[in-house]
């Protein structure tokens, strides 16, 4: 009883720490779809082509008062989550199959559209971001607006030639500085469209899954064999052998299947692995009251995560 006491709170503190950077502060500088249980980490990963003046643009003005719900699905199918404006409680959020979105997605010319890039939620808020710019600008020079509202209207805009919303010739500061804002946002755009999510890349975290796998394996059953000869492994005061076999099944919900979901997959895979990603954290909290064997609970999510490919390839599966 004891053991499985320990077992329980062992994994408790587990989903507890590891579950905490999921309520980051809102809205993110520049949120990061691939490693959203790291938070709002700034940095570039490898396998992508971005200029460094894009890189090393964090700041807020990059974006538009927006954020990103990673648990949502509306854009999801890679990870980015709901796109939406809390400042503009009257308009419907932005999703994948949103006007102004597949406007963008028809004009990315590498394969898989705005799927293949690395952060596309940063390239619709700068689309929308340049839109809100030109609207300033036409107001500015005297030039009418589109009869449309709402997202057909930025699709107009966003489609306009420069002597659409601008007038030549017409000099005040404002224009100057908004054509200023213009020509940068420009380039932001452009070099976004550039970061492409390589395949090689996909590749690395498919090894870096199956090595997670082949090592929790041993961490759940005989941690012994990779850590015996280790003095803080051995050492009884510490108990570390019954955390590391904790930590053994553990793996799957924190290294296996978000490797596996940083791939980027599409369709019933991506749902099996939600799924997946759901159930292992409830099987392996609940799975200690009935056993202390860690190799049995790995089995156990070893066998959830089978199961749910099994049913999501069959169709059985609707998106979460």
């Amino acid at each position: 009883e004891p053991k499985r006491n320990m077992l329980r709170l062992i994994s408790l503190a587990c989903l507890l720490t590891l579950a905490r950077p999921f309520h980051y502060p809102r809205p993110l500088p520049r949120p990061l779809a691939l490693l959203p249980h790291l938070g709002p980490l700034q940095c570039r990963l490898p396998g992508t082509e971005v200029e460094e003046s894009s890189a090393r643009s964090g700041s807020a003005d990059d974006l538009l008062p927006s954020t990103l719900d990673i648990d949502a699905d509306p854009l999801s199918r890679n990870g980015w989550g709901e796109l939406f404006s809390p400042s503009k409680s009257d308009e419907s959020p932005l999703t994948s199959d949103s006007p102004f979105v597949l406007s963008i997605s028809d004009t990315i010319t590498s394969e898989g559209g705005l799927d293949n890039l690395l952060n596309p939620a940063k390239l619709v808020n700068l689309e929308r971001k340049l839109v809100d710019l030109r609207l300033e600008l036409m107001d500015e020079v005297g030039l009418e607006r589109p009869g449309a509202e709402g997202e057909d209207l930025w699709v107009l805009v966003r489609s306009m030639e420069g002597s659409d919303f601008d007038v030549r010739g017409y000099e005040s500061d404002a224009a100057k500085a908004l054509r200023g804002r213009l020509e940068e946002t420009q380039r932001k755009i452009d070099a976004e469209r550039r970061t492409v999510f390589r395949g090689w890349l996909k590749d690395i975290f498919l090894a870096q899954a199956v090595l997670s796998f082949v090592l929790s394996y041993f961490m759940a059953f005989d941690p012994g064999l990779l850590f015996g000869s280790f003095g803080w492994y051995n050492d009884p005061r510490l108990g570390m052998e019954v955390a590391v076999r904790v930590l053994g099944f553990w793996w799957w919900w924190l290294f296996i299947i978000p490797s596996l979901r940083s791939r980027r997959p599409r369709g019933r895979e991506k749902v099996s692995l939600d799924y997946a990603f759901l159930l292992t954290p409830l099987a392996s909290l609940v799975a200690p009251a009935f056993t202390t064997d860690t190799g049995t609970i790995w089995l156990v999510d070893a066998a959830i995560t089978a199961g749910c490919y099994a049913v999501g390839y069959g169709g059985s599966l609707v998106e979460v």
